[in-house]
């Protein structure tokens, strides 16, 4: 009888450890799916914050390119009509011949002022005539109106690409020329643009004081700039890279596929 309580005894204590343990499997296994429930779910979370940053960043930017359409064609409607108005109106003044002769061109200097500061905010040309043409028109102006010396070449077939990524790749060539005109102390940018049936390449380069963003902390970068540059080329499905240069200066790197 005492053998007999001794075996049940011990069946008790290993069927109770038995229980134990798969207790404890138990509280395992539901706490490692809890645990990826809560990743998955941060994940998720973390995803839409993206998301909506995402649209957020492309609201600002279509914002920004209604208003600066319309400062443009106030520009070029309204300023620029009248200074023109004035010009034709100086032969009429009494005035010197020196002073009507100073007059009109201090005219003239504001009226192409005025067409260039409307041009950069609506760049009309290149909605017209596409990319290609619109970078011509560029680098001529930045010739005439600085000393570096900027130079473009065109590679592939002289195509149109969809609306949105010309305007997103001439955007983006603006703000890098800028950024070197105020940074790099560069005396020479060069530009090549391929543009093929299904994709668009661009490099830009120069030979001033090299920049590279993750060298730099978030305070020393013209970070919203960058900013705007990274979303314009996120919101076409297309990739940017930074280069040094081995010898002196930055490369950027412009991708687009269809």
């Amino acid at each position: 009888m005492d053998g007999q309580q001794g075996v049940d005894l011990g069946t008790i204590v290993i069927f109770g450890t038995m229980g134990m343990i798969i207790l404890a499997m138990g509280v395992i296994v539901f706490f490692f799916i809890y645990q990826q429930r809560m990743v998955a779910k941060q994940n998720e979370l973390a995803i839409q914050e993206l998301e909506h940053q995402k649209s957020l960043i492309h609201a600002v930017i279509q914002t920004r390119e209604i208003e600066q359409r319309r400062i443009a064609l106030e520009l070029h409607d309204d300023v620029g009509s009248t200074l023109t108005a004035i010009k034709f109106s100086v032969p009429q003044l009494t005035i010197s011949a020196e002073e009507k002769e100073q007059l009109s061109t201090n005219l003239n200097n504001a009226i192409q002022k005025v067409r260039r500061i409307s041009n950069d905010l609506l760049p009309s040309i290149l909605e017209e005539l596409g990319l290609q043409t619109a970078v011509r028109n560029l680098i001529k102006n930045l010739n005439e109106n600085t000393s570096i010396e900027f130079s473009a070449e065109f590679g592939g077939e002289e195509r149109r690409q969809p609306k949105e990524v010309e305007l997103a790749y001439y955007r983006v060539l603006q703000e890098l020329l800028n950024n070197i005109l105020k940074y790099a102390e560069a005396t020479k940018v060069e530009i090549v643009l391929a543009s093929e049936p299904l994709s668009l390449h661009m490099v830009v380069s120069d030979n001033g004081k090299g920049f590279v963003p993750s060298d730099h902390t978030e305070r020393e970068r013209p970070s919203l700039g960058l900013r705007n540059m990274e979303s314009r080329i996120q919101q076409i499905h297309g990739n940017m890279r930074y280069e040094k240069l081995p010898a002196a200066g930055t490369k950027v790197t412009v991708v687009w596929k269809k």
